[in-house]
This record gives C-alpha cells, sequence and structure tokens, in this order.
C-alpha cells in the first residue's frame, strides 16, 4: 500500500487544506474572550495557562518542550505519509459513499486475519509476535493501524468485483504450485562473451562434473540473485512468468544433465542447465483452495494500490504550514 494508516502528528497545530472539487468545508478557529476593560483579568491569565499547557508536549531532563519546537522536524519526519493517508482516507470514503459501499467490523478483522496470514513464514510461529514487531518497526499504533485495516477493507471492497482471477490465472497457480517442475542452474551476464565463455567451460567439463563447474562459474560472474547459491534454482517451472519465456522453453526441452545454448533476454545473456526433473503431484482440496485464494488476494492487492494512488495523485492536497508545504512537493 501507499504506507500505512492515520496520522500519529495527533495534536499537530497545523492547517490542512484538501480540496475535492468546487467549494471547501472549512473550520474557523475558536475564539478565547477578551477580558473586560478594568475588570477582573483572572480569566486571561487562566485562558494562557491553559494554552501553555496544551502546547506542551514531552518533558526531557525536566525541561518542558512544546508542539511548536518539534513542528517542523516531525514535519519532515512524516509529514508526507501523514497528508497521503489523511488524502487517501478522505478520497476512499467519498467514492465508497459514490458506489454506495460499506464495510462493517467483520470486514476489518478478515483484513487483519489476512495481514497475519501474509506476514506467516511458517509452521508453529507466534503470528501475533511478528504482526508486533511489524506494527513497532513500522510505527502503527492503534490508530493508525485501525486506520490501516479499514482503508484495506475500503479499497478491496471498491476493487472485487474487478479484480476477479482468470480461469487462465488459477490454473497457471495450481501448475506452478503442484506441477512437474526442475531443479536448475542459471548462469546471466550482461555481456554475451562472457556467457559463452562459462557455457563452454561446462560443456567441456566431465558430465559428472558439469554441476560444480557451473556452480563455480555463477558464484563468480552470474548477475542473478541465484550466484549466492552457484546459480541453484530448486524449483523451476517452464511456465513461471517470472522468468522469460525462452527460458522456460529451453529448460523443457532439456534433459537432467543438458545446458543450454547461450540465450538473449532483457536481462541479459542466460544459459540453463537442468540437473533433475521433479514430477508433480496431486494436490488435496485444501491446498487448491489455498493457492486459489493467494492468487485473488494477489491480483486484488495490486489493483488495491493501483486505485490507491490514482486516488492520493487526483486529490488536491494544499499544505499552509511551510514545513509540511515542503515535504509533500519532496515526497517523491
Amino acid at each position: 500500500m501507499l504506507r500505512s494508516a492515520l496520522a500519529w502528528l495527533v495534536g499537530f497545530w497545523v492547517i490542512i487544506v484538501v480540496a475535492w472539487g468546487p467549494g471547501c468545508a472549512s473550520g474557523g478557529a475558536a475564539s478565547v474572550p477578551s477580558a473586560r476593560a478594568g475588570g477582573d483579568r483572572e480569566p486571561e491569565r487562566a485562558g494562557l495557562a491553559l494554552e501553555r499547557a496544551g502546547d506542551r508536549a514531552v518533558v526531557i531532563d525536566g525541561s518542558t518542550i512544546g508542539w511548536a519546537s518539534l513542528r517542523s522536524a516531525l514535519a519532515e519526519l512524516g509529514g508526507a505519509i501523514v497528508l497521503e493517508e489523511f488524502a487517501l482516507d478522505r478520497a476512499l470514503e467519498r467514492e465508497a459513499a459514490r458506489r454506495g459501499i460499506t464495510v462493517d467490523e467483520a470486514a476489518i478483522r478478515a483484513e487483519e486475519r489476512a495481514l497475519m496470514d501474509e506476514l506467516s513464514t511458517g509452521a508453529g510461529e507466534n503470528r501475533a509476535a511478528v504482526l508486533a514487531e511489524v506494527r513497532r518497526s513500522r510505527g502503527l499504533g492503534p490508530t493508525r493501524y485501525e486506520a490501516l485495516l479499514r482503508r484495506n477493507a475500503l479499497l478491496r471492497a471498491l476493487v472485487r468485483d474487478t479484480a476477479a482471477p482468470s480461469e487462465e490465472e488459477i490454473e497457471l497457480a495450481r501448475r506452478l504450485a503442484f506441477g512437474e517442475t526442475r531443479r536448475v542452474r542459471l548462469f546471466v551476464s550482461n555481456s554475451e562473451s562472457v556467457a559463452t565463455g562459462a557455457r563452454s567451460a561446462v560443456v567441456g567439463a566431465p558430465a559428472e562434473g558439469r554441476s560444480w563447474v557451473f556452480a563455480e562459474r555463477a558464484a563468480a560472474g552470474s548477475s542473478h540473485p541465484s550466484a549466492a547459491r552457484g546459480g541453484l534454482i530448486e524449483r523451476f517451472h517452464p511456465d513461471d512468468p517470472a522468468y522469460p519465456g525462452i527460458l522456460g522453453r529451453a529448460a523443457r526441452a532439456l534433459e537432467p544433465g543438458g545446458v543450454s545454448p547461450v540465450l538473449a533476454t532483457a536481462a541479459g545473456y542466460a544459459v540453463v542447465m537442468v540437473e533433475a526433473v521433479e514430477p508433480g503431484r496431486q494436490a488435496t482440496a485444501a491446498e487448491t483452495e489455498r493457492v486459489e485464494r493467494r492468487v485473488r488476494q494477489r491480483k486484488e492487492r495490486l489493483a488495491m494500490e493501483r486505485l490507491a494512488r490514482e486516488l492520493v495523485d487526483r486529490a488536491r492536497v494544499s499544505p499552509v504550514d511551510p514545513d509540511l508545504a515542503r515535504a509533500w512537493r519532496e515526497r517523491r
């Protein structure tokens, strides 16, 4: 998402104008009654005392620091994030109202479960602890966290009808998860001559030593992230859209031990070697449902991100405070 939920600048003494079209609501500041001429000045002194107390933000080593002293630094640190969140929240409420869409508490809690599922990395882990750490590192306190969940629920409701995956997308996800795969080694270089040299060294090695030679060459000269593992990719599916189609077709045509020719791709010149072919398996109903759910969630998430960016880009945000204005101008 953009970055998360509502604001952490509570009590921030700034004026923010967010215009959504012709006419914009504005609020006036509350006035403090002035003292009567020659009258008792206690109300005025009490008002000033309350004003000073309200400005206090923190006490450090016995010294009180007010919001006015913190304002510029806070605006620089997170002003643009907060403005994006406010702008997006208002745009979402407006768009949802226009389309007659509402979200209830069940939908908001569903977003929390989806977030925890997305953070899950293995069985037996404490997902609540993982979530707590993410919230701490992202500054998601109670206000911003709940706003994030509501924002995601609204975004999902707005895109659900247009972000449904096709049967072809679901079938591809099933093949990638449960179909036949290959264990391969991959070498990629911006230089065709370097890739050709690596391939020649592998092909020239004895059959039983090709994997070792490939691993050495990949670790020393491949630009692909798999270089740290000697070019090894444990589960490579020829239909995986994360890889160039030419690479998948070459791997599908190779027997174990086979080495492809040098292949020209957008990422550079590539050589792939198949070490083994791993057969597919029959998935359980629960596994199939989980894969299909992830496909839907992934497509919804992409659509949600696009909609969020469009709404923020269309918002006319005019910070009056100079520090906020600078942070907003420099946010990208």
